[in-house]
């Protein structure tokens, strides 16, 4: 599944790809790229559940929960922007292989937090505090 170049706006979440963990089903080897997603109420600009997915050069833009929300294995979350969230990038424990580099955040008091409550680098690798490894500012 392919979701490029839309604009979503006042959704509770803005691209949701999969269910939640306490629901069978995971969606694999996507991308969602281009897309502009501004007022996500509740929930997340971009959710992802599932495995070997690319989200790639996106604007994210006042988000109730987090830009990004990740769970899943093996995924690339890459040259994002988001702008205005609690959380930059969500990723949940268990979450495994996953690339989350060269992203940009405004506004947005911790750029990448897992759900154990952890900041994280780029790596992936829990640290405290937050680290700054492939975070950019970007006006």
């Amino acid at each position: 599944m392919s979701i490029l170049r839309n604009t979503v706006i006042k959704n509770q979440c803005g691209i949701c790809l999969g269910p939640p963990a306490r629901e069978v089903g995971k969606v694999n080897d996507s991308q969602v790229i281009g897309n502009t997603v501004f007022d996500t109420d509740v929930l997340d600009g971009i959710a992802l559940t599932g495995d070997n997915n690319s989200v790639r050069s996106n604007t994210i833009t006042d988000s109730g929960r987090s830009g990004i929300f990740l769970e899943g294995d093996d995924n690339e979350i890459r040259r994002n922007n988001i702008n205005g969230a609690p959380i930059g990038v969500l990723e949940t424990t268990g979450s495994e292989g996953n690339e989350i580099s060269g992203n940009q955040f405004a506004n947005t008091p911790t750029p990448i937090r897992d759900t154990v409550g952890k900041a994280q680098n780029t790596a992936g690798t829990a640290a405290e505090p937050a680290t700054t490894g492939g975070i950019e500012a970007f006006r």
